[in-house]
């Protein structure tokens, strides 16, 4: 893992500021506008930028994220999801260490990567333990496509896909941790 330098070190933003950046950036590119009117767009997304909530029995504009803007997302989100501050947390963000019954397993977040296919999502997450040294799971996530919409469903098999030895014993904790962090 790479020393950090002063290129390197910074707070992570959470994937909602991510999120809000990718929605502007892509707004703002979706033509030719004048500086005036980009800052009539910024005051008018205000309300609807990521985090903001939707109030009860209505419905939100429609999003989209890119793949690549998924890929934007992923690490901050990791990070979340493995219950640490993003505004906190230095990039490349630390490795997790996970206990349960005795047995331990690092988690490598800074090395989280996501594929995106037709209707599919996988997240390989780098992990490492005594038995196995460094290895990656994958979590699958099936979610349906233009062509097969699934209605919002979107599903994961009951073990990842990697080292057995740590599918056996970390499945849960994985799964958890990748539906939280997707």
């Amino acid at each position: 893992m790479p020393e950090p330098t002063a290129t390197n070190v910074g707070s992570m933003p959470g994937p909602t500021a991510v999120a809000g950046q990718i929605l502007l950036r892509n707004t703002l590119m979706r033509g030719d506008i004048d500086p005036k009117t980009q800052q009539i767009i910024v005051k008018q997304l205000g309300s609807v930028l990521p985090g903001r909530p939707v109030a009860a029995g209505t419905t939100a504009d429609q999003r989209t994220a890119s793949p690549d803007d998924l890929a934007l997302l992923i690490p901050s989100a990791a990070v979340t999801a493995a219950g640490l501050d993003p505004a906190k947390v230095t990039s490349p963000p630390p490795p997790v260490l996970w206990t349960s019954a005795g047995n331990q397993l690092l988690v490598l977040l800074a090395g989280i990567k996501t594929t995106v296919t037709t209707g599919i999502v996988e997240l390989t997450i780098p992990v490492s333990c005594d038995q196995t040294s460094d290895t990656t799971v994958t979590v699958t996530f099936v979610t349906g496509s233009a062509e097969r919409p699934t209605g919002g469903l979107t599903t994961t098999e009951d073990h990842p896909r990697g080292d057995p030895v740590i599918v056996e014993n970390w499945h849960e904790q994985l799964i958890a941790f990748a539906w939280n962090t997707l």
